[in-house]
This record gives structure tokens, sequence and C-alpha cells, in this order.
């Protein structure tokens, strides 16, 4: 009791002071799902935005400006394709979680077709392969928690299940 006691006042003594110094680690930068990505270019293409201003306007979104200053921007990608750059240069040195906006988007670029369908379609299929996945390391994960449980919990439960009974009846028989 007086141990708990002594904690308590070390602490209620050390506490106020530890509060005035702040630890604080510089923040990460939010990585957006590739999903989310494409569903924000599609609301913009749906808001009659054109290629490029759809993409100026996910890259001004997603607040790319701090995220990775190695790294071609939306924006930069946006500005080359209203300069005349062919596709596969526009999207060069972009950070591969716009693969599959660019890959989405290079039919409606190359051949006009329907930019909001293939979008949609694409974050489909994301989300799809993403549950897939999940589904086969949960399954995989009750494969390996087979032995686990063997050599682990059927011996605890041998020795204070089955034991006890198997002695507790043997001394009355003997």
């Amino acid at each position: 009791m007086y141990l708990i006691w002594a904690v308590f006042l070390i602490w209620a003594c050390l506490a106020p002071p530890l509060r005035r110094f702040s630890f604080s680690f510089p923040a990460a930068p939010i990585l957006v799902d590739r999903s989310i990505i494409l569903d924000l270019a599609a609301a913009s293409f749906r808001a009659g935005h054109s290629i490029p201003g759809a993409l100026a306007a996910v890259g001004e979104a997603l607040d790319e400006e701090n995220a990775n200053f190695s790294a071609r921007s939306l924006a930069e990608v946006s500005k080359a394709l209203l300069l005349g750059a062919d596709w596969e240069e526009a999207w060069e040195n972009t950070p591969p979680r716009y693969r599959d906006l660019a890959a989405a988007l290079e039919p409606a670029w190359n051949q006009g077709a329907a930019p909001v369908a293939l979008l949609e379609r694409s974050a489909l299929t994301l989300r799809l392969t993403r549950a897939r996945r999940a589904k086969e390391a949960a399954a995989r994960l009750g494969a390996r928690l087979v032995i686990p449980l063997v050599s682990c919990f059927l011996p605890a439960f041998m020795l204070i299940g089955v034991f006890p009974i198997v002695v507790g009846a043997g001394e009355k028989i003997f």
C-alpha cells in the first residue's frame, strides 16, 4: 500500500515539470489510398473539368506540394499536357501511387474515351483486389495457427483439464 502511495507522490511531483517539455516529431506525409485518388479524379470529371484541369484539381486536393519534392506532381503533369507533351513524357518521374490514374486516363487522352467509367472501374478493381488479398491472407493465417494451437494449447488442456481427472480417478481406484 505504501509503495502505491510512494509511486503516486513521485508521479505527482515530477509530472508538472515534465509537461513543459513537448516532444514532437515531424509529421509524415499522409498518403491517400490509390482508389480514393481515382474517385477524386472521377468527381472532378463529373464537375466538368478536362483531363489537365482534373489532374491539377486532384493534385491540389491531395496537397502534394508537401509530400515529395523529387517526384513530379499532378500539377506538373497537367501543365506538361497543356503544353503539348505526349502522355508518357508527361507522366515521367511521377510517384508510383499515380500509375493507376495514368493507366485509367490514357485511353481517355489518346482515344477520347469517357474517363469517369474508366476511373470508377479502376477504383473498383483496386478495392476488389485488396479485398481478395485480405481474404487470402486470412485463410493463410488460419492454416498457420494450427501448429501453435496444437503445440501449446493441446498440452495445456491435457495438463489442466484431463490430467487432474485421471489422477483423481486413479487415487480412488488405488
